[in-house]
């Protein structure tokens, strides 16, 4: 299979995601975009127009889901809805 520009891009953007949770979860929005912007060039894909509002958004939306899912019992489930 081969790379396709925004799966790239975005494949990026989830690895500074997971970096920042690794690491705190407390690095600033624009800290993670410098990241992802430097990763995306090093790896030579187009990083997605991302804003410090949507990195906020993201880390909240994570944030509940993380919630969700450590209040579930063993077997249970979240059902995600669009």
């Amino acid at each position: 299979m081969g790379a396709e520009s925004e799966s790239d891009g975005v494949e990026r953007l989830v690895e500074v995601f997971q970096g920042d949770a690794w690491s705190g979860g407390d690095s600033s929005p624009d800290d993670m975009l410098a990241l992802y912007r430097i990763t995306c060039e090093a790896r030579g894909c187009t990083a997605l127009p991302v804003s410090p509002s949507d990195i906020v958004a993201v880390r909240e939306c994570i944030g509940a889901l993380g919630e969700q899912w450590q209040a579930l019992p063993v077997g249970g489930c979240v059902v995600l809805q669009l």
